[in-house]
This record gives structure tokens, sequence and C-alpha cells, in this order.
């Protein structure tokens, strides 16, 4: 994507839209903004936010030069996925949001790519905003808040032929980044309540869950069966059952 946007004629009064995350002041900024927001948000590690910068996959509200707002994709399988849309309190009801949506929709509607979507918790306020944008119902599924919760999933549909298009969006194993996490890791998942874990935690956040499989090598069972204490022993057993074993 250009670094900066080329229609900001969207952009009412002196907002503007960028993905130029070299400038160390907008990306500073965009991690504040998260940090107000982030009971909402979920968590999310500032090293992931390091790697979408890198990827120019960081859109800035821009209100002359002053970061307003944010928002932080991923593309996989020729659909983009939403992670964060975060607009200053400030600005709320100004048109920031749809304002950084009409930014990556002109962008990612590239004739191959199939549509956009975003999970978001289906109590949440903004969940009530995505129609308005043109996003469709397209399902739920289960979250990962420790009192439970529910996502509801958005899908907005380009236009493009029917024979290249899936109406909704995919759940299966293809469509999902693999990665093998370590038992320090999954250690660190099992005990929710030490502030130092809360990096790990960001994995299995409702953020990153839809989009990824974790594995574990059979070590891991090894090394759970060394640990004394048997409170400790028993949430990562219980954490390691909703991970899958490479063989």
């Amino acid at each position: 994507m250009p670094k900066e946007l080329v229609d900001n004629s969207l952009a009412p009064c002196s907002f503007s839209v960028s993905a130029d995350s070299s400038i160390e002041e907008h990306f500073e900024a965009a991690i504040d903004l998260w940090k107000v927001n982030r009971a909402t948000l979920g968590l999310f590690p500032r090293g992931a936010f390091e790697d979408h910068a890198r990827k120019n996959l960081i859109l800035y509200l821009l209100d002359r030069s002053e970061v307003k707002g944010y928002l932080l994709y991923r593309v996989a399988r020729q659909r983009v996925a939403i992670s964060h849309l975060c607009v200053s309190g400030e600005i709320r009801g100004k048109g920031g949001a749809r304002i950084l949506f009409e930014a990556l929709r002109q962008h990612a509607d590239d004739g191959h790519c199939k549509g956009i979507e975003v999970r978001c918790r289906s109590d949440y306020e903004i969940s009530r905003m995505w129609p308005s944008l043109g996003f469709e119902h397209a399902g739920h599924m289960q979250g990962k808040a420790k009192g439970g919760s529910e996502l509801t999933i958005w899908y907005f549909k380009f236009d493009i032929p029917d024979f290249f298009y899936e109406m909704m969006p995919r759940h299966d194993d293809d469509s999902l980044t693999w990665a093998v996490i370590d038992a320090n890791i999954v250690f660190k998942m099992s005990d929710p309540e030490k502030a130092e874990n809360e990096e790990a935690l960001a994995l299995i956040s409702d953020a990153m869950t839809p989009y990824v499989r974790y594995f574990v090598t059979p070590e891991i069972f090894v090394e759970t069966e060394r640990k004394k204490n048997p409170k400790e022993k028993k949430s990562v057993i219980l954490r390691q059952k909703s991970l899958k074993k490479l063989k």
C-alpha cells in the first residue's frame, strides 16, 4: 500500500489517511491508543505491532499531523482480516472509522481479494457499526474471554464473479497460519495472573486465535511431568488439550 493513500477526498475536514509507519510518532501514537482501549481491543504484543508496521499493515487516521485513529489488518488466502479499528474518543461519531475502512477497502479491492472479514465481540457496541459499513452477518464463534464470550463474524463481499467467490469466510485448516510453540510459552499461557505472561496470553486472545492453529511438540508432555506444583501442572494439562500435537 502506498505510504500516503491517494484518495483523501473521502476524509472530511482535515482528516487524512497514511500507511507510513516509518514515522515513529505515528507508530507510538497508535500503540498509545491501543493502551487506552485495550479492554476492548484485547492483548496485542508490541512485537506484533512492529511486524504489522514493517509490512505496512497499519493505517493511520491523521488530523493534520496528529494520529486520531488507526486500523491494523492482515492479509491471508485472498481476504483481508481487520484486527483493530480504533479512533480517539474525542472524534468518535465524526466518521473516522468509516474513513479508515474506506481507505482499506479501496486498497484491497484489487480484483483478486474476495472480501474483508472482522470478528468482534457480540456484546461490544462497535459490533453494531459493521452493517452500516456494508458488512454482512456471516456467523458466530466462541471467544476466549475468561467468563465466556461470543464473537460475531462480519464479512464485506467484493463485487467479483461468483465462481471466484466463496460466500462465507473459510474456517477449514487451509486458511489458518500454523505455528509451533514451545513449552515455556504454554506454561505462561496457563498462568494468566502473572503480568509478565501478557505477551504469551496475547497469542490466545480473540484477536489472534481465529487465524492461527497452534501446535506443540511431544517434549512438552515430558516437561509438564517435571512440574512439582499440582495446581500448575493441572493448568498446563488443560491448556495442552486446546493445542494440536505434532506427530
